[in-house]
């Protein structure tokens, strides 16, 4: 038995949820930048970047869903969650670990839901590539 395949009105709220997260957590690392020296510190400049970047996937998943706009996101998520743990479990070089704060839990779960997201539904969003004729098609079409 097989299965429809999935609305696009279906699908919309999903899309929507994970532009909403994204940009949630980009704005979450771009509100990082200020509290610091951004010149000498070089991952307050990470933050910055990845904000940066999520900002720009976001807005280019809204607008047209490609697939380049699904790999940022995935970036922008993997970059945030392995930030935020080894943080806070094992410590930046040359610095101890540091105590969990609402913005660093925040910003894991929301990473840790964004690639949740990119696995589960939004991968099913591709359309798939047209079927290419078989050899057998070709050669029925070149008889003609």
């Amino acid at each position: 038995m097989t299965t429809a395949p999935t609305s696009p009105r279906r699908r919309r709220p999903l899309r929507w949820a994970a532009v909403a997260a994204l940009t949630a957590l980009s704005l979450l690392h771009l509100v990082a930048a200020p509290f610091g020296d951004i010149t000498t510190d070089p991952y307050l400049m990470l933050s910055l970047l990845i904000g940066l970047i999520g900002l720009g996937a976001a807005a280019r998943f809204a607008a047209a869903g490609c697939i380049e706009s699904r790999l940022g996101m995935a970036i922008v998520a993997g970059a945030s969650l392995v930030g935020a743990l080894l943080t806070h479990v094992v410590g930046l070089p040359g610095a101890a670990a540091q105590p969990w704060s609402a913005r660093e839990i925040a910003i894991t779960v929301l990473a840790a839901g964004l690639l949740v997201a990119l696995r589960v539904g939004l991968s099913s969003e591709c359309e798939p590539a047209p079927a290419r004729a078989g050899a057998g098609e070709r050669e029925r079409l070149l008889r003609r």
